[in-house]
């Protein structure tokens, strides 16, 4: 006799169809957060096409009255590339935002965008910077130099070894002339030197009493041009202040006693 066991049947799981439910559902709310998400992206680069790396690139929602800080910034990487992504519900209610983009090296605002009106989902945006320039008093220092012996120094150079270092290397003579002074004035420093030799370019005295008895912005004014000539590197102002404050009046104090 054979014994008929009851075998229960179990119930078939119906994992696919809510599976795929559950997939679905996950594809429509990444679409929604992609369709909810900006881009504005680009390159900073110099010039000559070479990348600028490690810059701060933010970006505001421009508004009348004040700007809108749009969340999260870039930092360009070493291609020069930056991309940055915001989300629609920052726009308080504008189909699309007015971007202003601002660059930054450190806190130094270095460029600014005109107002991209209307902007894409995806937009793009390039900065260029102009390919940095060795000021005129660095090179001369770099190519008089090396020309120089020790034993006889730049502010020791008689006419004729100034004529052939005019000869020698193509610089004006006024040049040559300006910037050994500079060096004989400041005595070996560098950031002096370069204060002497913007306001030589700038046809003003050097003398350390006269400098003294003149207006201190004007004289700053003056080396300010010819930073923006690339004569000379930027002057920090502690060392403007310290050049005023205590060089100079410490120069003054030694040729006084020296007459």
């Amino acid at each position: 006799m054979v014994v008929k066991k009851n075998i229960k049947k179990v119930p078939k799981r119906e994992t696919t169809k809510s599976g795929n439910a559950s997939k679905t559902e996950k594809k429509l709310r990444t679409q929604k957060i992609s369709s909810n998400q900006r881009t504005v992206q680009g390159n900073a680069q110099f010039s000559d096409n070479s990348p600028r790396s490690g810059l701060t690139v933010k970006a505001f929602d421009r508004h009348i009255g004040s700007d809108d800080t749009l969340p999260g910034e870039a930092v360009t990487d070493n291609q020069g590339r930056y991309s940055i992504m915001y989300p629609q519900e920052k726009l308080g209610g504008k189909s699309a935002a007015d971007l202003v983009l601002m660059v930054y090296s450190g806190n130094k605002l270095l460029q600014q965008s005109d107002v991209i009106f209307n902007a894409q989902v995806n937009e793009t945006k390039d900065f260029f910077f102009p390919v940095y320039v060795v000021p005129e008093f660095q090179r001369l220092s770099d190519t008089i130099a090396p020309l120089i012996r020790k034993k006889i120094g730049l502010p020791g150079l008689e006419k004729n070894q100034i004529t052939f270092l005019t000869k020698k290397t193509g610089i004006e003579t006024q040049k040559i002339e300006h910037f050994l002074e500079a060096e004989k004035l400041s005595n070996n420093n560098e950031i002096l030197s370069a204060f002497y030799y913007g306001l030589l370019s700038e046809n003003y005295p050097t003398d350390p009493v006269v400098l003294l008895a003149l207006n201190r912005t004007q004289i700053i004014s003056a080396l300010r041009r010819a930073e923006l000539r690339n004569v000379i590197p930027s002057l920090k102002k502690k060392d403007l202040d310290h050049i005023f404050d205590t060089d100079l009046p410490k120069i003054s104090a030694e040729k006084y006693l020296k007459s």
